[in-house]
């Protein structure tokens, strides 16, 4: 197996425990994040936001 596979796997595990600690379901943060996917767009072309200025 790639070593990065199983780090990401394990990246999930933690999330996974993060969110049924603060009481909620993986189906919800799924369904959060393609409501967000849907109105923000995803990472598909890796842009990454650096900082932001206040004004």
């Amino acid at each position: 197996m790639d070593n990065k596979l199983e780090e990401i796997a394990d990246i999930q595990e933690v999330l996974f425990a993060i969110t049924e600690i603060i009481g909620s379901i993986k189906e919800e943060v799924n369904n959060i994040r393609i409501s967000k996917n849907n109105k923000r767009g995803a990472f598909t072309k890796r842009i990454l936001l650096i900082s932001t200025k206040e004004e």
